[in-house]
Parts: C-alpha cells; structure tokens; sequence
C-alpha cells in the first residue's frame, strides 16, 4: 500500500516506478488540488493506493474508517439496499477510484484499488457496488 500525505510523497509517487495511468489518475488530482493554492496539499487530500496483496483491515486501517461499510443506516434506503460512503466511483481501464469527502470543509480521501487478481474479496466488491 502506498499512502500519499503531501505534496513530496505525490512529487515522489509521480517519479516512481507507478504505471502511466496511475500517475495520471494521480497527475489529475495534483493539478486539481492545486487550484486551492491557499492551502497545503495535506489539508486538502490524502491518497490510498492498494497493493493486490493488501487486506480490507489494513485498507480500513489506513483510512481510518471501514470503506465497504454501508452508509444507508442514515439514509433514505430500503431495507437491504447499499448507501456507499463514497462521493464518486470511477472505473479506469486498470484502477477503481473512489473518492470520500472526510469533513464538512471539503477534506477528502482518493482510494485506488487496481483491477488485478488477488484483491481482497470485499475489496473488489466495493468497486461493483
């Protein structure tokens, strides 16, 4: 798992051995962020980056809260119906990212999970929810 904080670990993750769709999942956001340029990098975002190999406790633990949770408990949903927690779910060609809005100031978590074989099970469920 890769957890990115700050501006140095994202201009370190975009001169590493990442693949090109990665970094430009993640060149995105940098640019994005950058338009709020009265604030840090940190107190913007932070970014999750799976490993195949990684668990949804390690996941969970690297968030800070459980992503596969259902947030229908207080919405408006049917019995048995999924609420995700998530603001937005976007399906790359080899990478599911999901975005979580933290904080009533707009603070935000990018989860990225890779399309590949040997995901954690819940994990990839999450990404067909």
């Amino acid at each position: 798992m890769l957890i990115i904080r700050n501006a140095a670990d994202m201009a370190a993750s975009l001169t590493s051995h990442l693949g090109a769709e990665l970094k430009g999942i993640l060149r995105q956001h940098r640019d994005n962020l950058a338009e709020y340029g009265d604030f840090d990098f940190g107190e913007l975002a932070f970014f999750v980056i799976v490993d195949s190999d990684d668990t949804a406790a390690s996941v969970s633990n690297a968030l800070g809260f459980d992503p596969t949770k259902n947030g229908g408990e207080n919405a408006e949903v049917g019995p048995g119906e999924f609420a995700p927690l998530w603001e937005t779910l976007t399906h790359h060609a080899t990478w599911t990212e999901i975005v979580f809005i933290l904080g009533e100031d707009g603070f935000g978590c990018v989860l990225l999970i890779p399309k590949t074989s040997g995901v954690d099970p819940s994990l990839a469920a999450l990404c067909r929810a």
